[in-house]
């Protein structure tokens, strides 16, 4: 079975190390992924604006590019849903139903990353070390399009290392950090944590302007770059340990 990973730009703008923690995760279960290097998803942009007949030909090349794949994965909730709705309403549009019809058959054999661990691979253990405290963002887009819904928690919480809490309610989207908002940041700030994550790197742009503007410091990860990463990675430089390791650490030097 041939496998590819579709990483978008946004993803590879805001975490370029996402593509690489991706693949490495995939690996060490025993998937043997492609990163077909001209994969591009600008095509998404162009429905919003209307240019329909340009979004149509940059979807043919999408379609080019993983027609040879028998499963394509992304570590993105709202990317991955792109072939079945603004692809397919793109086609339509411009009357292409040769299009329409590669633009199905490609959304059938997409797969978004965590539901791709737990629904295809029956959640297997991930070997993931993290000995942080984390605080994890139900965003909004992991309810829609793809959805992966609670996988990405349930996958965190079997971390090992983690203390893992949570700061967003079921269902709500992160507030936009305007001087009006930041309910939702000032949550994600009292929890505590060192790390925010979330399944979206434009859920995780706003996190980090959040922390940035109360003048506190937290890192923003995805959580495939926490999933990815396994013991012998040790902790992240600069972020403190969580409670609990820093306790098993005491215990340790006090013998």
């Amino acid at each position: 079975m041939r496998s590819a990973l579709f990483v978008t730009g946004l993803d590879d703008m805001l975490h370029p190390g996402l593509a690489q923690a991706a693949m490495k995760l995939l690996r060490r279960l025993g998937v043997d992924a492609e990163l077909p290097a001209q994969q591009d998803c600008r095509h998404w942009k162009r429905s919003e604006f209307g240019h329909r007949d340009e979004m149509a030909r940059l979807i043919h090349h999408f379609v080019e590019t993983f027609d040879g794949y028998d499963e394509i994965i992304v570590p993105s909730a709202s990317r991955g849903g792109l072939p079945s709705e603004a692809y397919e309403v793109a086609a339509d549009s411009v009357g292409d139903l040769g299009l329409l019809m590669d633009v199905q058959g490609i959304a059938s054999r997409m797969h978004e990353l965590t539901k791709y661990l737990t629904d295809r691979m029956g959640a297997p253990d991930l070997g993931a070390f993290f000995p942080h405290r984390v605080a994890y963002h139900r965003a909004c887009r992991g309810l829609r399009a793809t959805g992966p819904g609670e996988r990405p928690y349930e996958l965190l919480r079997q971390v090992k290392g983690i203390d893992l809490v949570e700061f967003s309610a079921h269902g709500e989207c992160g507030d936009f950090p305007t001087p009006g908002g930041g309910d939702d940041g000032s949550r994600a700030l009292d929890t505590g944590a060192h790390v925010v994550v979330a399944v979206e790197s434009s859920c995780l742009l706003h996190t980090g302007t959040w922390s940035a503007r109360d003048g506190r410091a937290m890192r923003n990860l995805h959580v495939v770059e926490i999933l990815a990463r396994a013991e012998e990675d040790g902790p992240l430089d600069g972020v403190p340990l969580s409670g609990a390791e820093v306790a098993a650490a005491s215990g340790l030097l006090g013998r």
